[in-house]
C-alpha cells in the first residue's frame, strides 16, 4: 500500500485536518522539550516544582499502604469528581484562598489539567470564532489551548514595560484592546493570570477590582488562572496573592456579579504534581457554566489522581508543607539572585512562582545569538528558556527565563555551570592545586583538585585539612581489603604498591568527597614518590577503560606524571553519568569497614 503523503488523502475529517496540521507540531515540540529536560543535568526551563515532592510522596505511600483497597479499582462516582475530592477542594479554597463566599462541593468540577480546564471553560462560554482579552505577556500555551477545540481567538493587550506590567496601567490597556477589537461584541471574557506567569508577581487587589468592574460593565466573564496561588513567597513590601474569590460576593459592593467569576486551579504547580493531571474549575454562582464545562470534558479524572489529591488537600500537615515550600522558594530565589548580582546580570525581581527573567546573554544582538547562548548552556548541562519564547523582555534580546524550584544542590550545580559558561569561573572555586603536608619527613606534594569535576549527581563534602585528622599511617587489614577490592573493580595493576602491611596510606575520601574518582585514586598512598606517579598513570588507564566501556569516543584524559603534575579532563555529560553508575559500587563498599561484606558486595556486583 502506498504511503499517504498529505492530509487530504488520509481520510481525516475536514474539521480535524487543520488541527492535526497546526497543533500536532506544537505538541511534538513540547514533548521533545520535555524529553530534553528529563535528560539534562540541571533543568531550569520547564518550571516544575521539585521542592514539595518528598512530603507529598510520603503521604501518598501511606495512603496506598493503609487505605487503598479493591473498591478503589471500580468506576469513580460523581459527575465532575467524587464527593470526597470535591469536598477536599472546597475546604482548601475556603481555608487558603480566603473566599468571601462559602465554597461547597457543588461549586467545583475537576478536569485533567489546567489547560484542559481552560479549554472546557472556553468551550462552555464562547462560540466558535469568539475572542477573549489577555494581558501581555502571557504563557505561550494559552494560544494553542484556546484554539485547539474551542476555536477561540486571543486579543492581547499592548505590552507594558515588564517592571510595571501588573500595575493599574494594565486596566487602560485592557480597555484599549477591547475598544480597538474588530468586533467587541464577540469578546466574551477576560483571562487574568494571578500570580502572573511569566512575570512572577501578583496583582494588587485594587487593580483586580478595576478589571472586574470593567468586565461587569461590558458583560464579560472574568476568568482567573490561579495555579501559582500557594507559591507567593515574597516578604514585606511585596504584593501578596489575592484570589478573585476573596474579592467578590453577593453584596452590592462586589465589583462584579459573582456568576461571572470563574477560577482555575491545578495540582501541577504549587504541588509539583503535573503528572497526575488534576485541576478544577470553581464557579460559586454559575452552576450552568460548571455543567457546560463538565459536558465539554465528560471524561472523569483517574481514581488514583483523585485519591492522591484528596489525601494531600486533607492532610493535617498541609499548612506546614506549604510554609516549607515558600521558605525553600525564598531561599533558592535568594541564592539565584545573589549569583546574578555577583555576575552583574540584570534581572526582573519576582515574589511568586518559580521563575525569573535574567539577561544572561547580555552581548547577544540577534535572536539567533540569544538561542546560541541557550544552546551553549545546554551543552554545559543546563537548560533555560530563551526570552524569545515570551516575546523578549520589553522587546530586548538576550534574556532567558530561569526556574529556581529545583533542589538546592541542583541549583548550585546549575549556577556553577552558568558561571563557567559566562567565563567567570566556579562559584566559590577552590584553587586548582591543593598543597598539604604528609607525614613528617615525607615532604610536601601537590595534589590536583579535581573534586569538582564530577558534580552532576555527587554529594559534596566540605574539604578538611588532612593534617587536622588523626590518620593511621600503617596499612590496616581493612584498608588492605579496600585496596584489593578497588583493584578488582578497576582491573588495575599497581606494581609499585607495597602490600606487606608496612606501607603508609593517605585516606583522602573524606577530603575529596566519596563520589569522585579522585577519592578512589588518592586514597592509595605509599612512601615512595614513584608509586604516586605510577598511580597517576594508572588513573589515566582507568578513564580510558571507562571510555571504551561506555563508547565515549570524545573523552580524553591528558595526564603528566611528576611531583608537580596537573590534570585536565575533557569529558561530556554521558561520562559523568557513566562514572556515577560505576562508582555506586565503591560507595557501597566504602560504607562498611567489614572486609567480608566488602568481598560479598564485590562478588555480587
Amino acid at each position: 500500500m502506498p504511503e499517504q503523503t498529505n492530509l487530504e488523502s488520509s481520510g481525516l475529517s475536514v474539521r480535524s485536518r487543520p488541527k492535526v496540521a497546526n497543533f500536532l507540531p506544537i505538541l511534538k515540540t513540547i514533548d521533545g522539550l520535555n524529553a530534553v529536560a528529563a535528560n539534562v543535568d540541571v533543568d531550569m526551563a520547564m518550571g516544575e516544582n521539585w521542592l514539595i515532592r518528598e512530603p507529598l510522596v510520603a503521604i501518598w505511600k501511606k495512603v496506598v499502604v493503609e487505605d487503598f483497597d479493591a473498591k478503589d479499582l471500580s468506576y469513580s462516582h460523581g459527575i465532575g469528581g467524587g464527593l470526597p475530592l470535591l469536598s477536599a477542594f472546597s475546604s482548601f479554597f475556603n481555608q487558603f484562598f480566603h473566599s468571601r463566599m462559602q465554597i461547597t462541593p457543588e461549586h467545583v468540577t475537576t478536569v485533567a489539567g489546567a489547560s484542559t480546564c481552560l479549554d472546557s471553560l472556553l468551550y462552555a462560554v464562547c462560540d466558535e470564532g469568539d475572542s477573549i482579552l489577555l494581558p501581555s505577556p502571557f504563557w505561550g500555551g494559552y494560544g494553542a489551548f484556546s484554539k485547539f477545540r474551542a476555536d477561540v481567538n486571543i486579543i492581547p493587550t499592548a505590552s507594558l514595560p515588564l517592571r510595571t506590567a501588573l500595575s493599574s496601567d494594565i486596566v487602560a490597556e485592557v480597555k484599549t484592546s477591547y475598544a480597538s477589537a474588530p468586533d467587541p461584541k464577540r469578546i466574551k471574557a477576560l483571562l487574568v493570570t494571578n500570580p502572573h506567569n511569566p512575570i512572577g508577581r501578583c496583582y494588587s487587589p485594587s487593580t483586580l477590582r478595576e478589571l472586574m468592574a470593567f468586565c461587569q460593565e461590558k458583560g464579560l466573564h472574568y476568568i482567573s488562572d490561579e495555579v501559582f496561588a500557594m507559591s507567593a513567597f515574597g516578604g514585606e513590601g511585596d504584593e501578596k496573592f489575592t484570589s478573585a474569590l476573596a474579592l467578590v460576593d453577593d453584596g452590592e459592593e462586589s465589583p462584579i456579579d459573582a456568576n461571572r467569576v470563574h477560577v482555575i486551579y491545578s495540582m501541577s504547580k504549587d504541588f509539583g504534581s503535573a503528572g497526575i493531571r488534576m485541576a478544577c474549575l470553581v464557579s460559586p454562582r454559575n452552576r450552568h457554566v460548571l455543567e457546560g464545562s463538565m459536558l465539554a470534558n465528560y471524561l472523569q479524572t483517574s481514581i488514583f489522581s483523585s485519591i492522591y489529591t484528596t489525601a494531600i488537600l486533607t492532610s493535617p500537615s498541609l499548612p506546614s508543607i506549604l510554609a516549607d515550600l515558600n521558605s525553600q522558594l525564598a531561599k533558592n530565589y535568594a541564592l539565584l539572585t545573589q549569583a546574578l548580582d555577583q555576575w552583574g546580570i540584570d534581572y526582573l525581581p519576582t515574589h511568586a512562582g518559580f521563575h525569573l527573567f535574567a539577561k544572561l546573554a547580555k552581548n547577544a544582538r540577534t535572536w539567533d545569538e540569544e538561542m546560541a547562548f541557550v544552546k551553549q548552556l545546554l551543552h554545559a548541562g543546563v537548560m533555560v528558556a530563551p526570552g524569545k519564547n515570551f516575546g523578549g523582555v520589553d522587546g530586548q534580546i538576550g534574556w532567558v527565563r530561569m526556574s529556581f524550584s529545583i533542589p538546592e544542590k541542583d541549583l548550585r550545580v546549575g549556577l556553577e555551570r552558568i558561571s563557567e559558561t559566562l567565563g567567570l569561573g566556579k562559584i566559590g572555586e577552590e584553587k586548582s592545586v591543593l598543597i598539604y603536608k604528609r607525614q613528617p619527613g615525607c615532604g610536601t606534594h601537590q595534589i590536583p583538585n579535581i573534586r569538582n569535576v564530577y558534580t552532576s549527581r555527587s554529594k559534596k563534602v566540605t574539604p578538611t585539612s588532612p593534617e587536622s585528622q588523626n590518620y593511621n599511617w600503617t596499612l590496616t587489614p581493612n584498608s588492605r581489603e579496600l585496596i584489593e577490592t578497588l583493584l578488582q573493580i578497576m582491573e588495575l595493576e599497581l606494581s609499585g604498591l607495597d602490600r606487606d602491611g608496612n606501607s603508609t596510606l593517605k585516606e583522602a575520601a573524606t577530603y575529596y568527597g566519596q563520589r569522585t574518582v579522585a577519592a578512589l585514586q588518592d586514597a592509595l598512598r605509599t612512601q615512595r614518590e614513584q608509586t604516586l606517579q605510577r598511580l597517576y598513570l594508572e588513573f589515566g588507564d582507568f578513564h580510558t577503560k571507562m571510555a571504551d566501556l561506555y563508547g565515549l569516543s570524545n573523552f580524553t584524559a591528558n595526564m603528566t606524571d611528576g611531583a608537580h603534575t596537573a590534570h585536565r579532563l575533557a569529558e561530556n555529560r554521558l561520562l559523568r553519568k557513566a562514572l556515577d553508575a560505576s562508582l555506586a559500587i565503591v560507595d557501597r563498599i566504602q560504607s562498611t569497614d567489614d572486609p567480608i561484606t566488602q568481598k560479598s558486595l564485590t562478588a555480587k556486583q
